[in-house]
């Protein structure tokens, strides 16, 4: 007779570990987000500026796609000439969002979008770190940090195309599938990296460039670590490739088109979108509390101020204590071959992420290896800081493991120890009030956009819309445009552009009116409209620029900027629920 034993079953939260890890992420996403979450219809994610073009770029595919247009291109910006949106803000996510800014607006789907993209991103990370580290607890304080770390807290201001960071743990994952475990058919791993990197090219093209550069990395790193093992595993690899690049360029086709051979695109330029080593890691940056850590002391203040990347980009930081962490981890455990692999790639990676240049204290030094890569087609615009979020999921992947590794029975050493090591780590992420104030702004619409007023515009005309929008410190027309249910196109626009001999620019700045309202809108004198050769010429650029209509709404020197078009006009204007009007400008 056998007597049949049976496994004691798992704990339940054991067996719902990655379940209760997206919870635990999306309720810390929500509390990081708490202030906009009291009020999510009239409040949103970040400051003004970034994410009013988001609100933009979400609400545009739904409107082209069912007016047969081309959601990837737009002359609904910059009139009459139009933008190539896939070097600004591809509409990926607004063709995958449809259904909720349908039902829910734009604003509240936006807000739901950035609040949940820390929670996806850590999501993923977790999932993906199941692979290389056992146990539950690992993989969860990973994904928690890597969902939650300083790059992400930094974007949360307002890039949530970037803070929606599932590429970096994902192709981690399916790397690790085609020139490691090769366990899935090739055809499935293949498809899956190709529909991965066509989802990326259509919601960030920066991401798609700086996981190539890592792709890249990885295969030359466990080539030279592994050199008997190629001719076993070459023949996985060229059909895992071979339908990876099938099903991206069958997926990606049309964007492609317009991405490389669409009107207005980079891909001949030679200038740089962003001056070169400028938003770059810092030799200090990775140790020394950045503006949005609690522990900022006014004596870092004389390294900080040298940095060149600031604001969001403000991300290298990791930490002292947490880098002790890791660096112990790495030297304990150096024998596994994940521990190995993943010190040296987060290491390479920390160095691409300095730029061209070793930057110490803002001091150019030395070359580094970015001076060669940037050279490469698509890599001239990618900011090397933003390589941090594969640096951190290289520290987060260390972390895991040294954290798996160490769950033995306790002892009053290790608990003191770790309990020291967890305290420390923490004290040194907690984020300032300088950051906690400016994830929440309030929604700046006037109500003439979204009234029956609006339809006194002739619909598909050319409007003039005050403040002249060039860069994020001025986006907000965009806004006003989509909620405006895109009744007309704006002569400006928030988009990079190819400017001839000038190089590339965020928006239009070319001729007289432009440049003279931005003039206005920073507080200096409008154009002399006395004089009959200005104010001729000025009425000229109106009609140049086809305009129907003018408006004026809330912003810098409102006042100037109205007596400026009162004058042009020769006729006042109607001051109608928040906005000031001009209509029968010129053509409809």
């Amino acid at each position: 007779m056998t007597v049949r034993t049976s496994r004691a079953r798992a704990p339940w939260y054991r067996r719902h570990a990655r379940a209760l890890g997206f919870v635990a992420y999306a309720v810390l996403s929500f509390i990081w987000f708490g202030e906009t979450w009291m009020n999510p219809l009239h409040r949103h994610v970040g400051v003004i500026g970034d994410p009013e073009s988001y609100m933009f770029a979400i609400a545009w595919p739904p409107f082209a796609v069912t007016h047969h247009m081309n959601p990837f291109y737009t002359t609904w910006l910059l009139a009459p000439k139009g933008a190539n949106l896939m070097w600004t803000v591809p509409p990926g996510f607004g063709l995958l969002l449809w259904p909720f800014t349908k039902t829910l607006g734009i604003i509240l789907t936006y807000n739901l979008f950035a609040t949940l993209t820390l929670a996806f991103s850590a999501w993923t990370a977790q999932l993906a770190l199941r692979r290389f580290v056992p146990g539950e607890l690992g993989p969860f304080a990973g994904g928690l940090f890597y969902g939650f770390s300083p790059y992400m807290a930094a974007h949360s201001l307002g890039h949530a195309m970037l803070t929606m960071a599932i590429l970096p743990p994902v192709l981690l994952l399916l790397m690790h599938e085609a020139f490691v475990r090769q366990r899935w058919k090739p055809a499935l791993t293949g498809l899956a990296i190709g529909a991965l990197v066509a989802f990326q090219l259509s919601t960030f093209l920066e991401l798609v460039a700086g996981g190539a550069v890592i792709a890249v990395l990885l295969i030359v790193v466990l080539a030279i670590s592994y050199p008997r093992q190629i001719a076993t595993r070459v023949r996985y690899v060229a059909w895992t490739t071979g339908a990876a690049a099938l099903s991206f360029f069958i997926l990606s086709a049309y964007q492609m088109r317009t991405l490389f051979f669409g009107s207005r695109n980079l891909v001949h330029e030679t200038a740089y979108v962003h001056p070169p080593n400028v938003y770059v890691a810092d030799l200090y940056s990775f140790v020394v509390p950045s503006p949005y850590s609690d522990l900022r002391l006014h004596s870092f203040e004389n390294i900080t101020k040298h940095f060149g990347a600031t604001g969001a980009e403000a991300n290298a930081y990791i930490g002292l204590p947490l880098l002790i962490v890791v660096v112990f981890i790495a030297v304990r455990h150096w024998k596994s071959a994940t521990v190995r692999i993943a010190s040296i790639m987060t290491v390479l990676l920390a160095i691409l992420s300095m730029g061209p240049r070793l930057q110490i204290k803002g001091h150019s030094t030395i070359p580094l290896p970015w001076a060669i890569i940037e050279k490469l087609p698509l890599m001239r615009n990618l900011l090397p800081v933003r390589l941090s979020v594969f640096t951190d999921l290289g520290v987060a992947l260390l972390l895991a493991y040294g954290i798996a590794h160490h769950a033995r029975p306790a002892t009053v050493k290790r608990i003191a120890v770790w309990s020291l090591a967890t305290v420390a780590i923490v004290a040194t992420m907690l984020p300032s009030r300088a950051l906690l104030d400016q994830l929440s702004s309030p929604v700046v619409v006037p109500p003439y956009f979204t009234s029956s007023e609006v339809r006194k515009i002739p619909a598909g005309s050319v409007a003039l819309v005050a403040p002249w929008t060039t860069d994020p410190s001025n986006v907000l027309p965009q806004l006003w445009q989509a909620k405006a249910n895109f009744r007309f196109k704006l002569a400006s626009g928030y988009a990079y552009l190819p400017q001839g001999e000038h190089g590339i620019s965020s928006g239009e700045l070319v001729d007289g009116l432009e440049i003279g309202m931005r003039r206005i809108s920073k507080g200096h004198e409008p154009p002399d409209l006395r004089n009959p050769h200005i104010r001729a010429h000025q009425q000229r650029l109106l009609k140049e620029h086809g305009i129907a209509t003018v408006i004026v709404g809330p912003m810098d020197n409102q006042a100037v900027m109205v007596r400026y078009f009162t004058d042009l006009l020769s006729r006042p204007p109607e001051k109608v629920k928040g906005v000031y009007v001009w209509y029968g400008v010129g053509p409809a």
